[in-house]
């Protein structure tokens, strides 16, 4: 992961707000940084549904995004 603690800690943040992961749909708006491509490595790893909204010069890493997807990440982007 690109920036494990912050996403850890989102993460965290909705489980103790939601009572969970499960059922929930997580919208990220801003460049495809590394919070980004973290929380797409998470998406793979956890029930969340992920959309992500960037522009169209600052997409999160390709080979991430596709990866997760493979992998069975619940991910959409829009750039």
């Amino acid at each position: 992961m690109h920036h494990p603690c912050q996403v850890l800690a989102d993460l965290l943040t909705i489980k103790e707000k939601k009572g969970g992961l499960k059922d929930i749909r997580l919208a990220y708006i801003g460049d495809g940084n590394n919070v980004a491509n973290s929380l797409i490595e998470a998406s793979a790893l956890t029930e969340i549904d992920l959309v992500l909204a960037c522009p169209k010069d600052h997409a999160p890493d390709a080979g991430i995004y596709e990866t997760a997807r493979s992998e069975g990440a619940k991910v959409k982007l829009l750039i």
